[in-house]
């Protein structure tokens, strides 16, 4: 909102250095309106512009402290994630097989109960 602020205060100055009559004041009063929507209509472009000018450095510098939490992270929890990783893979597994060998039971006796369940395992 830098670029709102900026054209404000561009437009302020540029009355307050003219040497304006109440005739001159009167016509700006009755063109504020059009010149307040022509410089909404130029903001989006103007904070589009900002935006992009800035996103790559902003970019690069929140990849790179991702990047370092992750790593600070494993060399923390390393142990906890590759058997938390261990614990997935045996659940599922274990969910897949249960699911192979008893759906088409279930699907015969309507069983919502197992559909339930499987789905929440799945979750």
């Amino acid at each position: 909102m830098d670029t709102l602020q900026k054209a404000f205060d561009e437009a302020v100055e540029e009355i307050t250095k003219s040497d304006s009559s109440v005739e001159e004041l009167k016509r700006l009063e009755d063109s504020l309106p059009d010149k307040v929507e022509e410089l909404v209509s130029q903001i989006p472009d103007g904070v589009l512009s900002s935006i992009k000018a800035t996103a790559e450095k902003g970019l690069t510098e929140r990849r790179a402290m991702h990047a370092e939490f992750v790593e600070r992270n494993i060399a923390r929890w390393n142990d906890g994630f590759d058997r938390l990783e261990l614990l997935i893979e045996i659940a599922t597994e274990v969910g897949g097989s249960f699911n192979a060998r008893l759906r088409s039971k279930a699907a015969k006796q309507c069983d919502i109960t197992f559909d339930v369940v499987v789905r929440l395992h799945a979750k």
